[in-house]
Parts: C-alpha cells; sequence; structure tokens
C-alpha cells in the first residue's frame, strides 16, 4: 500500500511534469483576426476566427460583430451579429467592423477584439439616371448631368457619347466625345444622341445610359 507522504511526492511530481493541469480562467495570447478585412465589401461576407486561447476546461466560445466611425472605435455591436461570419449591409458602408471574441470556461471569463477592417467599400450604384440637356439642331452644345449615385468610396464620372439612327437599338460611341458636354455635327444629322456615364471606385463600376435627344435638325 502506498503511503500519503509517497501520494503527495508522486502528486508534486506530476503537477511539475505538468502531467496534472490545474484549472485556469481563459487568456488570450494571439488576438481573433478576419478574413477579408482589407477589402470589406457591401454584400460579401467576413470571417473571424477566434483566436489562440489557453484556460482550464477548454473555453466556448461567443462572438459579438461592432461597427464604428473609426478604425480605432468606439463601436457598438450589430443586433443579431453574433456568428463566425457577418455579411455587411448597407448601413455599414463607410464604417470599420470588427468582432469580439468571449472565452468562456467555469474559471471565468475573458474577452478580445480583433484589429478593425479598412472601411467598408459599397459598389457604385444610379438611382437617378444622367440627364441630357441642349437643342436637338447641328451645332448646338449638348450637357450630360451624371444623374445621382451611390457608392463608397464616393465614384468618381467618365462619360462617352453615342449615337443612333433609331434613338432604341444600334448605340455607337462617338469617337473623343468624352466631356460633360458634345456640339452637335453634322453626321449627328438625323441621329439620336445620348450620353453614357460611367461611376467607379474601389469596389466597382456600373453605367447609366442618359434620355436620348433627337432626331438631330440640320443647321
Amino acid at each position: 500500500m502506498v503511503s500519503a507522504s509517497v501520494r503527495k511526492r508522486r502528486f508534486a511530481s506530476y503537477l511539475g511534469a505538468g502531467v496534472i493541469a490545474l484549472p485556469s480562467a481563459p487568456t488570450n495570447s494571439a488576438v481573433p483576426t478576419i478574413t477579408g478585412a482589407s477589402t470589406a465589401e457591401v454584400g460579401i461576407a467576413l470571417t473571424a476566427t477566434n483566436g489562440t486561447w489557453a484556460g482550464n476546461p477548454a473555453p466556448s466560445f461567443t462572438r459579438q460583430w461592432q461597427r464604428g466611425d473609426a478604425a480605432a472605435g468606439p463601436f457598438t455591436a450589430i443586433s443579431g451579429a453574433t456568428g463566425a461570419s457577418y455579411t455587411p449591409v448597407v448601413a455599414d458602408a463607410g464604417k470599420y467592423l470588427r468582432v469580439v471574441v468571449t472565452a468562456t470556461n467555469s474559471e471565468g471569463t475573458a474577452t478580445a477584439n480583433s484589429t478593425a477592417t479598412a472601411a467598408v467599400r459599397r459598389d457604385p450604384a444610379n438611382t437617378v439616371a444622367p440627364a441630357v440637356t441642349g437643342t436637338a439642331t447641328v451645332g448646338q452644345t449638348l450637357t450630360a448631368s451624371n444623374g445621382t449615385w451611390t457608392g463608397t468610396p464616393t465614384p468618381t464620372y467618365t462619360r462617352k457619347w453615342q449615337r443612333s439612327a433609331d434613338g432604341a437599338t444600334g448605340w455607337a460611341d462617338i469617337a473623343s466625345a468624352t466631356a460633360t458636354t458634345y456640339v452637335l455635327a453634322a453626321a449627328d444629322e438625323g441621329q439620336y444622341v445620348r450620353a453614357v456615364v460611367t461611376g467607379t471606385n474601389t469596389a466597382g463600376t456600373a453605367s447609366a445610359n442618359s434620355n436620348a435627344v433627337g432626331p438631330v435638325a440640320g443647321a
């Protein structure tokens, strides 16, 4: 029969050898990360890791996604966003996102924050079509507005002017006509003319057509 003193010595040796791990509260040694953080975009899912944790018993994890106006915060919780992944919505455009992971075991609870994403991008989208104004007569100047757009960052715009024989089909680019204005040429007589505005930002590109003007009268 093993004596009490021997048992104590064996228990102490087990502790020294790391055979027995004493209960301990969760501690974080590597913060959570977000896959896709540098290119966060409305409609494209982000995925979070828990990070690296210690604790005995092994912790369980919960998550809370947050948004803020700056990468340094302050951040507020996004209602219902508690999964391992989160798909940014329109309300997130221009905001910064992070995930807060909470580790829990019988010995306690601890939290760790991920690094914030880049500002969430949003593809350009046209909500009010470009408009062409002016008199449809050779020699007269037409002017195109950009229309109204959404998008984050704010889109930049380019234009191209086109002509068509019937104002509905067969639209063809007019060479070198890329300004906000266009002076109707002899080649436009009897034709219809419109402008195509393209909005571009780091998330993507979209185009919108103006109204058609014509048929163009001779000078």
